[in-house]
């Protein structure tokens, strides 16, 4: 978690009209096929929503695991992309944004975490440790 009191910078990197990427690790509910990632990277067509929303990549980790890169980071949107591609996310993680990405150690207790090997526990970082990618 990246906790920042500085109203500018939070708003760069979470407004989905400045386009920051955003890596996010979906665990699904079903395997993950081709036609679905391929809807993904194409594009779908959100309720609500005029023009399609297309993922920035789209990459199949495991048969349950995506790796899926958005600009917009709209609300609830990768569970919105992947229910419209015929799948359901189950768990999810934002791993990237802007280029940065959370240190080795504390990448590896979400990996822990999730498997159910461990419990989360709070980690304090410091600017210079959240290092752009």
């Amino acid at each position: 978690m990246l906790l920042s009191d500085d109203g500018a910078f939070v708003h760069a990197f979470t407004s989905p009209k400045r386009k920051v990427p955003k890596v996010y690790l979906a665990t699904l509910k079903h395997p993950l096929d081709d036609a679905q990632l391929a809807k993904l990277r194409d594009g779908v067509l959100l309720h609500g929503e005029t023009a399609p929303s297309a993922a920035l990549a789209a990459e199949r980790c495991d048969d349950r695991l995506l790796e899926l890169t958005v600009l917009e980071g709209k609300y609830h949107q990768v569970k919105r992309m992947v229910a419209a591609a015929g799948n359901r996310v189950e768990k999810l993680h934002r791993a990237c944004i802007g280029g940065y990405v959370l240190p080795d150690t504390c990448r590896r207790r979400v990996a822990l975490a999730r498997r159910g090997r461990s419990r989360p526990s709070a980690v304090k970082i410091s600017a210079s440790s959240a290092r752009p990618r």
